[in-house]
C-alpha cells in the first residue's frame, strides 16, 4: 500500500510538472504577440506615411510642370506672330507637343485623387516618365534657340 502511494505521488507531481510546463509557454506566446503587434501597426503607418509622401511629392512636381507648360505655350504663342513661315511650323509642333503634356499630366492629377491601391508604382512610373518628356522638350527649345 505503501509503494502505491508513492507511485501516485511521483505519478502526481509528473502530471503536474507536465502541466505547469504547458501552461507557462502559450502565455509566453501571448505577450510576445501583444508586443509585437504595435510595431506591425507602425509598419503599416509608416508605408501609409511614405505613400502620402510620394503622392504629395509627385502632385506637387505635376503641378509645376503644368505651369512651366502654360508659361512657355504663352511664350511660343508670342514668338509665333512675328516669326517667318517654317519657324511658325515648327512653333506649332512644340506647341501641340506641350499641349498633349499638359492633357496627361492633367489626367494624371484627376487620377491621383482616387484610389490607384497596386497600380500606384505603374503610375507614379508613367507620370515621372512624362515629366522626364516635358523636361527633354524644354531642354531641346533651349538648344535651339
Amino acid at each position: 500500500m505503501k509503494q502505491l502511494n508513492v507511485i501516485l505521488l511521483v505519478f502526481a507531481l509528473a502530471g503536474w510538472a507536465t502541466f505547469s510546463a504547458c501552461d507557462s509557454n502559450p502565455r509566453t506566446n501571448d505577450t510576445q504577440e501583444v508586443t509585437e503587434a504595435p510595431e506591425i501597426e507602425n509598419q503599416g503607418d509608416d508605408l501609409e506615411s511614405e505613400y502620402d509622401e510620394e503622392r504629395a511629392d509627385l502632385r506637387q512636381d505635376v503641378q509645376e510642370a503644368q505651369q512651366r507648360i502654360a508659361a512657355r505655350i504663352e511664350q511660343l504663342r508670342a514668338e509665333q506672330k512675328t516669326a517667318s513661315m517654317e519657324a511658325k511650323v515648327e512653333i506649332n509642333r512644340r506647341i501641340e507637343r506641350l499641349e498633349e503634356a499638359q492633357l496627361q499630366l492633367s489626367a494624371d492629377l484627376n487620377r491621383m485623387g482616387r484610389d490607384l491601391g497596386d497600380g500606384w508604382e505603374t503610375f507614379k512610373m508613367k507620370t515621372r516618365r512624362t515629366l522626364e518628356d516635358v523636361e527633354e522638350e524644354f531642354d531641346s527649345n533651349n538648344d535651339g534657340e
